[in-house]
């Protein structure tokens, strides 16, 4: 898949060190399916007695998410099109207690 040329990778935002298992030969995979996933409207807010942060973004991909029809061949059922009918996008949010060691 073709780098896209206006959202940044994923991958800009999660180190190597990151992802478990450096030796593990699917860990390359891994790597690979995240430099095909693309971000847009990161967002990262902090609780006012910084406690917690929330971050939100939609995760974007150039080609449809789907899953097969059972049956029938070449159909499948799209998730969260992304109404161009060459790609999905999903927004996501966490919230993330913060601890001190």
């Amino acid at each position: 898949m073709a780098a896209n040329k206006y959202y940044p990778s994923i991958r800009t935002l999660i180190s190597d060190s990151a992802i478990p298992n450096s030796d593990w030969p699917l860990n390359e995979n891994a790597k690979q399916l995240l430099d095909n996933i693309f971000y847009k409207d990161l967002v990262i807010v902090s609780s006012q007695d910084r406690s917690s942060k929330k971050h939100s973004l939609k995760l974007i991909t150039n080609t449809s998410v789907g899953i097969g029809v059972p049956g029938i061949k070449d159909m499948k059922l799209v998730l969260n099109s992304n109404g161009l009918g060459s790609g999905s996008e999903f927004e996501i949010e966490l919230f993330l207690p913060l601890t001190l060691n």
